[in-house]
């Protein structure tokens, strides 16, 4: 049997973010934990969100995905996206 290490993040809902309380963890919070552990298996209990790289387990869970970008990502789409403006 492998030698596995495994890794638990907990928090309590509701989070105040930005003066308004949720119950949904925030983008920034999956972002910090998938950066955290890039080559670890995650889930995500009682999702309200369908993440890449996550298994996603909830009744709220929509069919398609939610990619989190890093900044640089953002910035490539934005800068394509103007490309394509140009040329249109």
């Amino acid at each position: 049997m492998p030698n596995r290490k495994y890794s638990v993040i907990y928090a309590d809902p509701p989070w105040d973010y930005g003066g308004k309380m949720q119950y949904e963890k925030p983008e920034i919070v999956i972002d910090g934990i998938t950066k955290m552990f890039p080559e670890q298996s995650k889930i995500e209990l009682f999702a309200r969100k369908n993440y890449f790289g996550w298994d996603n387990w909830g009744l709220e869970i929509p069919n398609e995905k939610v990619k989190i970008l890093s900044q640089a990502e953002i910035e490539a789409e934005q800068d394509l996206f103007e490309l394509k403006l140009v040329n249109a």
